[in-house]
């Protein structure tokens, strides 16, 4: 339904300017359905005064604007954060994606910025573009979890390895564990922390469910319980940068500096 679509981000894989005027068309219908309200409620007030049976209907009538203005505010209040961040978003991609995908070779997607919602249509994309690639390298920050966890299945699907020059943290984290080798380099770095809510507006609950989503991923790739705990215990709001050596241990990577002609056979 309606709720599943909205709550899911899948209308945000439209283009910038249709998710713009989307978003810009919530608090306009909210603003005209509550000026209908008052407009009506003023309406049955002076119908109300000219009879006692149409002052009892217009009595019925104010309670039943009184409910659905109340319903639509709350609808409004609830929604507003998610629907600005939308709205925010859509605008700052007119100028242009804040990530690109590009090969980098005829075996190499190379894959930049934030996960926001597009990179898995633009992978397979790429991917469709360049049959011959056999390896993924991300260079992120991180982003939205849903769309990190709908990259990683791409990235299974086509059985990518996946490599880390730069750095490769948060929701990135998730799309470099679904490598079938995973790589990295001298200057590499992966962060974790625990998932976070784009606005205030989401639930413990849901933030929970992103941690067990991701836990999930982690455990079905072979990482420690110890690691996966610690991961998802550091605070939305710092990072963790286990070591090479950590990484290895813990099944993180399959590869690091230290086994780099190893990972170049």
């Amino acid at each position: 339904g309606f709720m599943s679509w909205l709550l899911s981000g899948d209308h945000l894989h439209e283009a910038p300017f249709v998710a713009a005027g989307r978003a810009a068309a919530f608090p306009a219908t909210c603003l005209l359905t509550i000026l209908a309200g008052i407009a009506s409620w003023r309406s049955l007030d002076r119908a109300g005064s000219r009879h006692v049976v149409f002052a009892n209907l217009a009595t019925v009538g104010r309670i039943v604007i009184g409910f659905f203005g109340c319903a639509v505010g709350l609808f409004g209040l609830i929604f507003a954060p998610r629907n600005a961040n939308e709205f925010k978003e859509a605008i700052q991609n007119m100028g242009g994606s804040p990530w690109s995908i590009a090969a980098a070779s005829p075996d190499i997607i190379r894959f930049r910025g934030d996960v926001t919602w597009g990179v898995r249509d633009a992978l397979e994309k790429a991917l469709a573009s360049n049959p011959n690639a056999r390896r993924l390298e991300l260079d992120s920050p991180g982003g939205y979890v849903n769309e990190a966890l709908a990259v990683t299945a791409v990235v299974e699907q086509h059985s990518l390895s996946t490599v880390v020059r730069g750095r490769c943290a948060s929701a990135c984290t998730e799309i470099f564990v679904a490598g079938k080798e995973r790589i990295l380099e001298s200057a590499g770095q992966l962060g974790f922390h625990r998932t976070r809510g784009i606005t205030w507006d989401v639930s413990p609950y849901e933030t929970k469910k992103s941690d067990d989503q991701v836990a999930q991923q982690f455990r079905g790739h072979g990482l420690t319980e110890a690691f996966i705990h610690r991961a998802l215990g550091v605070p939305s709001n710092q990072m963790w940068y286990p070591s090479a050596e950590e990484l290895l241990a813990a099944g993180v990577i399959t590869a690091g500096p230290a086994m780099r002609p190893a990972m170049m056979n």
